[in-house]
């Protein structure tokens, strides 16, 4: 009679093994150029790092009570613009948060060599609706979008801007903020230009106006949707960076961006009564 063979297995008793694991990086990282194994050797370095090295932190640039212009001349749907580090050539309306200057010397806070190790760039946004005397005030509808340029389709030679190329339209041409014709429902509506740019969030939410006590019988609030949000944001880089007679990094594209537009629900008001408010910081492991 024929026996079935097993292999033994081995059991550990009273203890268990974890293994860290991180994301897939194909999702969650534009820049992945290299092999799979070398990125996932590069977050354990940087974890282990972590264990025994300094990690530092660099202010963003603070963004208090900032109100939004209009997508356009004399447009209703309004937009708030920002981006990491410098204002790239060509990106109109947005601003730089910088973040990503890191000048060499010995001073806490200063880098060391040519070379620091890039974690992340960690961003606390709030937006805050502003204090409306019509009790007929209609509420808000937003899109926050955080992207960034894929690598593949800007070549040298080739510059391409949200506001022009950030959506697809109805036949799958490039479009954005600034091109004609197009209004507050086209940008919370229409699918994003993922071809060209990698989308790190995407959030779509409606906020209600605060409401003037004064004008409203004394209630300071009267709403469905709520009148503040905020978003707690990590923008990855995990990427070895070098510099070259500059501070800021030579090898990598480091330019993340948010952009937040705005339309009434009612599309015959203008979408401008909010504001935003943004803390955040660059980590970074410098040996």
């Amino acid at each position: 009679m024929n026996r079935i063979t097993r292999k033994p297995v081995k059991k550990t008793v009273g203890k268990k093994v974890y293994r860290k694991t991180f994301k897939n990086p194909t999702k969650t990282l534009p820049r992945f150029s290299f092999s799979k194994s070398r990125y996932y050797k590069n977050r354990q370095i940087a974890s282990t790092l972590s264990k025994f090295s300094e990690t530092k932190y660099k202010q963003l640039v603070k963004v208090d009570e900032q109100a939004p212009v209009a997508i356009q001349v004399g447009a209703l749907a309004h937009m708030a613009k920002f981006v990491i580090g410098t204002t790239p050539s060509g990106w109109t309306d947005f601003t730089a948060l910088g973040g990503m200057t890191f000048t060499q010397g010995t001073a806490t806070g200063n880098r060391i060599g040519d070379y620091i190790y890039v974690k992340k760039n960690h961003l606390n946004i709030q937006i805050d609706m502003k204090v409306a005397d019509d009790s007929n005030n209609h509420p808000i509808e937003f899109r926050m979008i955080v992207c960034k340029a894929r690598r593949a389709a800007t070549p040298v030679g080739v510059s391409r801007t949200p506001q022009a190329s950030l959506f697809l339209d109805t036949e799958a041409d490039d479009f954005g903020d600034g091109t004609g014709g197009i209004n507050g429902t086209d940008l919370i509506v229409q699918p994003l230009n993922k071809r060209h740019w990698f989308i790190h969030k995407d959030y779509k939410f409606r906020m209600s106006n605060t409401l003037n006590p004064a004008t409203v019988g004394g209630n300071s609030y009267s709403g469905y949707y709520p009148c503040m949000k905020r978003f707690s944001i990590d923008l990855p880089h995990y990427i070895k960076a070098h510099f070259d007679n500059s501070d800021t990094p030579t090898n990598y594209d480091y330019h993340w961006a948010v952009v937040i537009y705005a339309r009434s629900l009612d599309k015959d008001t203008k979408a401008d009564n909010w504001e935003v408010n943004m803390r955040g910081n660059t980590q970074y492991v410098d040996n």
